[in-house]
């Protein structure tokens, strides 16, 4: 469990052979800068590029929460991707701590509100082709959310594929309209502090089903003296990470056998075992496609090629065994996996069931009858 894949992936020409190069010599997870750099290239590509999805378009930002236990160097690998971005020229990070109000604000361009009207009718002139880019990079991902979590995180969810000039209530009835918002995520947390921090209501909300929970233990290593990359190695990560940049712009198309490829893992990918994740299935196929397009752009590619979807969907399916051990016991209680069966038999019924029919299905999960109908009555 430390991120490392088949050879023929370990050889591919692209920033992630550079990053790891980069950031060699530590005690951080190379799971951990992986998905510190995925989170990073997405939030460096903005809504630069594109994949075409109906009528709508996919763009590269993800939310990552890096999760582990205290001492698993999540911060380490979070501020040296985000120091990597400042020192290319990235200057979108979000404030260290706020509220939902203001992040709206920052991400609307309104300075001070209250100074006078201009600023919120200003924020609602503009191009149609503007976009309002931020990266949220908070290794303490709790202490981010300044209060109003539940409607905080809400929001973040529905800004993660927003397309078009979002719109919000901030002050005193006044609103403010944020052209084409592009929100990218890179926290960091411990199960525990998460299970403290979020309500379980979130669970049942977007915000969870849009956030890929990274976890990786500790690497047991112990160096004294991390590895302090070069100026030629600092020169040569800036200089690829530009290009990305300037190299790629608009619709990133695929070739047919990468089409049919991906077609093949929508259609037989299996949720994760977990009822938790439930509405994360309903997100899956958005995720890797995400994930396709930063590692396309990751290797200057201009089209997508079979290898770059089996390679995005490796790294999701590597990540996802991990995702139940990510979140420890939050959201989970005594009963969810029984009353997660009994709504898939209701929902899979063709005729309404009698509390017996149900039973019938459900007894070799019970000992006797009567903690089944306890569970019957409080759902």
């Amino acid at each position: 469990m430390n991120g490392e894949f088949p050879r023929e992936f370990k050889d591919r020409d692209d920033f992630f052979k550079r990053w790891f190069n980069y950031t060699r010599g530590t005690e951080v997870p190379t799971f951990f800068y992986r998905w510190s750099a995925i989170a990073g290239l997405g939030a460096w590509l903005g809504q630069d590029v594109h994949l075409k999805f109906g009528d709508s378009k996919i763009f590269p930002n993800m939310y990552v929460i890096l999760m582990g236990e205290p001492g698993t160097k999540k911060s380490t690998a979070i501020k040296r991707m985000k120091k990597l971005l400042a020192q290319t020229g990235y200057n979108k990070f979000s404030a260290e701590k706020t509220s939902k109000e203001k992040f709206l604000l920052d991400l609307g361009g309104v300075d001070d509100p209250d100074s006078s009207g201009d600023d919120f009718l200003d924020a609602g002139l503009f191009d149609e082709d503007e976009t309002r880019e931020v990266f949220i990079a908070a290794d303490e991902f709790n202490d981010f959310f300044g209060n109003n979590i539940l409607e905080f995180v809400s929001m973040l969810g529905v800004l993660w594929d927003f397309e078009g000039t979002y719109e919000n209530k901030i002050k005193n009835g006044q609103s403010i309209s944020i052209p084409n918002p592009n929100v990218s995520i890179l926290g960091g947390t411990t199960a525990t502090t998460f299970n403290s921090t979020f309500p379980n209501e979130i669970i049942g909300q977007g915000f969870f089903s849009r956030t890929l929970a990274v976890f990786a233990p500790p690497t047991g290593k112990k160096i004294t003296w991390p590895y302090s990359p070069t100026e030629d190695e600092q020169r040569e990560i800036k200089t690829y990470l530009l290009n990305i940049k300037t190299n790629h712009s608009g619709a990133i198309t695929l070739t047919t056998a990468a089409t049919a490829l991906v077609d093949k893992i929508y259609q037989n990918w299996e949720n994760v075992a977990d009822v938790r994740f439930a509405s994360y299935a309903n997100r899956r196929h958005v995720h890797l496609l995400k994930l396709i397009l930063i590692v396309t752009c990751a290797r200057m590619g201009k089209q997508v090629e079979a290898e770059d979807v089996i390679y995005a969907n490796t790294i999701l399916h590597h990540t996802e065994q991990f995702m139940p051990q990510a979140y420890g016991e939050f959201g989970e209680s005594k009963n969810s996996a029984l009353t997660h069966k009994i709504i898939q038999i209701l929902e899979n019924s063709k005729e309404p069931l009698t509390v017996l029919e149900l039973w019938s299905k459900m007894q070799s999960d019970f000992d006797k009858m009567e903690p089944f109908t306890q569970l019957i009555r409080s759902e």
